[in-house]
């Protein structure tokens, strides 16, 4: 027996054996850190079933009372939706949640949602109501909690491709409060990034009701900033502005005014937006802002500079490159939010590429800028790119802080502690998001640094084997 198992087709099977299970086990290694089991309770891959961080420390801050009402046929309840329901009421400070079968209950949605009486109720909807107050209350229908998409298959079925609904419900939780609002104003006719025949986008709008924001639009060629703005937006102008409208953005910075201002690149000139800058103290090279640091570009893509800040990572896609001028006035103060590592200015849009003859440094992706003039401090934020808000940046994409990094700046505008911001929850896997360093890196591993730990097991086994 002992002269089998010592034989060389013994050895060399067992050899064989145990650097299969080896390989078999970094394999499963791999897949179980990658998927999260390791340090997540909730076991699907999106975390469908558990509430955003910053949903639940907004509901810790959350003190109205409110009553809960699921509106749903029983057997019918989308468990999704059903659990941010129930997890809303578990984290609420003063929840209370009661399931009501519209078949039992006809009438009892109806008097909380604009439908006529006769209209159906859709299954899976939500009532919010004051409990100190009745009178304020909101309705979420089931529409409004889950996002859509059509079916490339016909072009016409609607197939979920994700839900909403806690940044549903936390708008409605706003409306419920009564809580203040803060108006923006938005300034128009200037083919502005930001704006689609003449509105706002929906999903930067949805964001800042969500802080309790309401949004208006003003044309500074025929109107001065009313009083009650609490911050001017002017969203990725392409057209430059009049002269007279510059006047205006001065007068009310001036006069303790507050400005966001997202700088848009065109390769052409405006010299009344550029004097403007210069003004406070700042200046925007037309050509486009790159990283050179493979670890801060995403896409594989230069233009596409990521931040780091506080744990968390920000995309400043096809920016300016913004820096301060010599000679600013002294009364006026520079605050750096976010920086660039070791950024360039590409030649050109079609050769981004870095070589050694561009010089290197840092730049302002965002910079704030104050100036005290009679007694009256004026503030305004200069965002290097407009796209830092593209509607799928600041709701779609969970894998960026963009939204986070505009209303933290707005409520230091406005003075104001809200800075919520709750991604969407896709309904199916979302690929994963890797700098270009990361995935250089994944590739070597994949392609040089395992198939090579097994080349040289195999060289030892054979090794071993012909002793």
């Amino acid at each position: 027996m002992s002269s089998k198992i010592n034989n060389r087709k013994f050895k060399g099977g067992a050899y064989t054996t145990v650097l299969s299970l080896l390989v078999i086990v970094m394999i499963l290694v791999v897949n179980l850190i990658v998927s999260g089991v390791f340090h997540s309770k909730d076991l699907t891959a999106t975390g469908q079933y558990s509430l955003h961080q910053e949903t639940v420390d907004f509901l810790k801050k959350y003190d109205t009372p409110v009553d809960m009402y699921y509106i749903c046929e029983v057997g019918q309840e989308m468990k999704m939706l059903q659990s941010v329901a129930e997890n809303f009421a578990a984290n609420g400070n003063d929840f209370t949640l009661t399931y009501k079968d519209p078949s039992v209950y006809p009438g009892f949605a109806l008097q909380y949602s604009e439908k006529a009486v006769g209209d159906q109720i859709n299954n899976n909807s939500i009532v919010l109501v004051n409990h100190n107050n009745p009178d304020l209350y909101a309705y979420v229908d089931r529409d409004d909690m889950i996002t859509y998409e059509i079916s490339q298959e016909d072009f016409k079925t609607k197939l979920i491709s994700g839900y909403c609904a806690e940044a549903a419900l936390a708008r409605a939780l706003v409306k419920v409060s009564n809580a203040p609002e803060t108006v923006v104003y938005v300034a128009t006719g200037h083919g502005e990034e930001l704006i689609e025949n003449g509105t706002v986008n929906a999903e930067l709008v949805n964001l800042l009701s969500l802080n309790s924001y309401s949004v208006k639009t003003i044309d500074l060629k025929t109107a001065s900033v009313p009083e009650d703005c609490g911050a001017l937006l002017l969203l990725g102008m392409k057209n430059d502005l009049t002269q007279a409208e510059s006047d205006k953005i001065k007068d009310y910075i001036s006069n303790g005014g507050r400005v966001a201002w997202f700088l848009r690149i065109v390769g052409s000139e405006r010299p009344v937006q550029k004097a403007l800058l210069n003004y406070y103290g700042l200046t925007a090279d037309e050509r486009l802002l790159c990283e050179s640091d493979a670890n801060y570009y995403a896409n594989e893509n230069p233009s596409y500079v990521l931040a780091r800040k506080d744990g968390k990572t920000s995309l400043w896609p096809l920016g300016v490159g913004v820096s301060r001028i010599a000679g600013a006035r002294d009364s006026i103060t520079f605050e750096p939010q976010y920086l660039t590592k070791k950024a360039y200015l590409a030649k050109d849009s079609n050769n981004t590429a870095y070589d050694k003859s561009l010089e290197s440094g840092t730049y302002a992706l965002s910079i704030k800028v104050s100036e005290t003039f009679r007694g009256n401090e004026g503030v305004m934020y200069v965002f290097n790119t407009s796209f830092l808000l593209d509607k799928n940046l600041i709701v779609k994409n969970s894998s960026y802080s963009n939204s986070e990094v505009f209303i933290q700046a707005l409520g230091d505008l406005c003075n104001k502690d809200s800075a919520l911001s709750i991604a969407d929850t896709a309904a199916r896997e979302e690929a994963l998001v890797m700098t270009t360093q990361q995935k250089r890196v994944l590739l070597t591993v994949l392609v040089g640094v395992i198939p090579g730990i097994i080349l040289l097991l195999g060289i030892a086994v054979f090794i071993m084997r012909r002793r």
